[in-house]
C-alpha cells in the first residue's frame, strides 16, 4: 500500500486507511477483476508517459502509374514506325542514327557540313529527311513527352515526407513504424521501376526500330498510406482526450496493484480481510 501510495506517477492520488483497504479488497471478493498483463501494463504507463501531443495533418496520396498508363507506354515501346525510304547504315547502328538526327538539327539551313565542311546538297537532305519523316519525329515527340511525364513522377516520390514516428503518440509509434518500413520497401521498388522505364524510353528513342516492354507494377504505395492516415486519425481522437485517458489507465493500474497486494496474502488473511470488507460495507449501510 505505501509503494502505491509513493508512486504518484502511475497511480491517481489515494488515501489508505482501514476502511477504504477493506473497500478495495472487497472488489475482489468474486474475483471478478482480471490480473493486467506486461503487455498491457506496458501500454498503460506509455498513456501515462504521454506528453503534450499536437493533431497532424492527414498525408496526401502520390502519383503513380495505373495500369491504363503503363499499357500506353508498353504500346509506345512496341511501335514501329515505317520509314519510307530507310538509310541501312543508321537502321543497323543506334548511335549513328542519333547522331545524325542532333545534327539534322543543328545543321538546318546550311550548305556545308560543320563537322567536316562537305557540301549538303538536296539530294543529301532528301535522303535525310525520308530517313526522319515526320512520323518518326512526332513519335519522337511522344517519347519525349512519356520520359519528361516519368521524370516529374519520380521527382515527386523522392522528394515525398512520410510522417516522423517521433509525432505519434507511444502507443501507435510501432505501428507507424512498420507501416513506414513497407512504403520505404514499396517506394524503392517503385523508384527502380521509373528508372527501368526511362532506359527503355531511351533507349527506344536512341533506335526507334527496335522493341521493348515493361512489366505491370502497381504500387501499393497509397495503400500504405491510407493505412497511416488511420493511424493519424486515432493520434488525433487520442489528443482531444488525452488527460482522461491517463487518469483511466492510473486507476486501471491502481487496481491491478491493489488485486496483486490482495492476492499476495495467505488464504486466513484473505477470509478475514473479505469478512471485515463486508462487516464494513454492512456498517456503513
Amino acid at each position: 500500500a505505501r509503494k502505491i501510495k509513493e508512486n504518484t506517477n502511475y497511480f491517481n492520488a489515494v488515501t489508505y486507511n482501514r476502511k477504504t483497504l477493506t473497500e478495495s479488497f472487497l472488489k475482489f471478493k468474486d474475483n471478478n477483476v482480471d490480473i493486467l498483463t506486461d503487455e498491457e501494463k506496458i501500454l498503460l504507463r506509455k498513456q501515462i508517459d504521454e506528453g503534450k501531443r499536437e493533431e497532424i495533418p492527414l498525408l496526401n496520396e502520390i502519383e503513380i502509374l495505373v495500369e491504363n498508363q503503363i499499357n500506353q507506354i508498353n504500346e509506345l515501346l512496341k511501335t514501329q514506325i515505317k520509314i519510307s525510304e530507310p538509310i541501312q547504315e543508321l537502321l543497323n547502328n543506334s548511335l549513328l542514327e542519333k547522331w545524325v538526327r542532333q545534327g539534322k538539327e543543328l545543321q538546318k539551313n546550311r550548305e556545308t557540313c560543320v563537322f567536316c565542311g562537305s557540301i549538303l546538297t538536296d539530294e543529301i537532305w532528301e535522303k535525310i529527311n525520308k530517313h526522319f519523316n515526320n512520323e518518326s519525329e512526332i513519335f519522337i515527340g511522344n517519347l519525349d513527352e512519356t520520359l519528361r511525364q516519368i521524370k516529374i513522377l519520380e521527382k515527386k516520390l523522392e522528394s515525398y515526407e512520410m510522417l516522423n514516428s517521433e509525432k505519434i503518440i507511444l502507443i501507435l509509434s510501432e505501428k507507424l513504424k512498420n507501416e513506414s518500413l513497407i512504403f520505404n520497401t514499396d517506394k524503392e521498388k517503385l523508384r527502380k521501376y521509373y528508372i527501368d522505364i526511362k532506359e527503355k524510353i531511351e533507349k527506344k528513342r536512341e533506335q526507334i526500330s527496335s522493341s521493348y516492354e515493361i512489366p505491370v507494377f502497381i504500387s501499393k504505395t497509397n495503400e500504405v498510406i491510407d493505412r497511416i492516415n488511420l493511424i493519424i486519425k486515432e493520434h488525433n481522437e487520442y489528443c482531444k482526450s488525452i488527460e482522461e485517458r491517463k487518469k483511466d489507465a492510473r486507476n486501471k493500474l491502481l487496481l491491478d496493484k491493489e488485486k496483486e497486494l490482495f492476492l499476495s496474502l495467505d488464504y486466513t488473511k484473505k477470509c478475514e480481510t473479505q469478512k471485515l470488507a463486508k462487516e464494513e460495507k454492512d456498517r456503513s449501510e
